[in-house]
């Protein structure tokens, strides 16, 4: 200790990150040892924390994944491989205590494989209770815990607040947290703050691009936003192409469903709320107070197929073929997209009109950092 400074904090910072209350500390005049008293119920807690941090020289990373489908099942299959990259270059051990879907969940703090997780989801007969889970979480105090959701569940989003007052990590490609009121997304960011646990939703916006760090680090770096406008959707990007091809629209729509391109409900895409979405998330990340009402969105399909059930709609959805046709030849060859629109005043920065959502041709790309089909351009000063 007398030839490593910091080594006291070390201590005491690794068991206040896991939850484990010190009641008193003492520290020899030699400086040769350090002592703590904590609670008997807490001290294989602080062992193992201690031991991690210590003897073993890695940063252990706890992971309780919610929603196994196609973007939670391409997890497990992604961090199963990069597992032993992780430890081997990074001293990082990612272990995976706990998933959950719909129906069933698994819990085991000693670690589950990546690899054979969903096996052992199937094998498994407890039932799924969110409520359950969260208490779980709550009463593990594991170290550096981080919670994956990989759902579209509005429920599961409400929590995260929760999960980070517990000091739970939350990553997320769900849209819904940040898209609640603005009052919601304010305690987000407050909670993430006080408790200094991260809260990352990256892929929300720009199909897994690093769309929402650059716009922070454009701020950051004291450029002022004009105007963000794009393509922010790439199944709509994809219905577009097809329709310029000459396709119908309820045939093209019909095979991005079956690939996996569309949100669970084609909908969510088609009256325009997935963009919407998206775009409420920049436009708060940039400081603009908006709430849903204040965005002017487009639907690609008329109010009278919203009511439907999702599979009489995808039955009745030829019904806008003729509509699409004739819109798609009315543009004389350019192309149609569904763009994305927010513009601030250049003076002062607040916003100008209302941020919108349209079908519209594209306008030419000038003094832009990045333009893709997925992506968003980012215009700059």
């Amino acid at each position: 200790m007398r030839q490593r400074p910091g080594l006291a904090g070390r201590m005491f910072s690794t068991m206040g990150r896991s939850g484990v209350n010190v009641l008193a500390i003492a520290q020899g005049a030699s400086e040769t040892n350090i002592s703590a008293v904590v609670r008997d119920t807490e001290t294989q807690q602080a062992v193992r924390a201690l031991h991690e941090a210590f003897a073993l020289a890695r940063t252990r990373a706890h992971v309780f994944l919610i929603g196994t489908g196609v973007v939670g099942e391409k997890f497990l299959e992604l961090a199963a491989e990069q597992a032993s990259v992780f430890l081997e270059e990074m001293n990082l051990n990612l272990q995976l205590v706990g998933l959950a879907n719909t129906s069933q969940m698994v819990w085991d703090a000693e670690g589950i494989p990546f690899d054979g997780a969903l096996d052992r989801l199937d094998d498994e007969d407890r039932s799924t209770d969110l409520e359950v889970i969260l208490e779980r979480l709550a009463e593990s105090r594991l170290d550096r815990l981080i919670v994956v959701d990989a759902t579209a569940s509005d429920t599961v989003a409400r929590h995260y607040p929760d999960l980070l007052d517990h000091r739970a990590a939350v990553v997320t490609p769900n849209k819904r947290a940040n898209t609640q009121s603005h009052d919601f997304y304010r305690r987000l960011q407050s909670a993430s703050h006080r408790r200094r646990v991260p809260y990352l939703y990256e892929t929300t916006v720009g199909a897994g691009l690093p769309v929402v760090s650059t716009l922070r680090g454009l701020l950051d770096s004291g450029d002022r936003i004009d105007r963000i406008e794009g393509v922010f959707s790439g199944t709509l990007a994809y219905l577009f192409d097809e329709l310029a091809k000459g396709r119908a629209f309820s045939e093209v729509l019909r095979e991005a469903r079956d690939q996996g391109f569309t949100e669970p409900d084609p909908r969510d895409d088609l009256k325009g709320e997935d963009v919407a979405r998206k775009l409420l998330i920049l436009a708060r990340e940039i400081g603009m107070p908006l709430e849903r009402d204040d965005l002017t969105v487009e639907s690609l399909v008329p109010p009278d197929l919203m009511e439907d059930s999702v599979e009489t709609f995808m039955k009745r959805i030829e019904k806008v073929d003729a509509d699409w046709r004739e819109r798609v030849a009315a543009a004389e060859g350019e192309r149609l997209q569904c763009i994305g629109r927010i513009t601030l005043d250049s003076a002062t920065g607040t916003p100008r009109g209302q941020a919108s959502v349209r079908v519209r041709s594209p306008p030419p790309a000038t003094k832009t950092t990045r333009s893709s089909s997925k992506a968003p351009a980012l215009a700059r000063t």
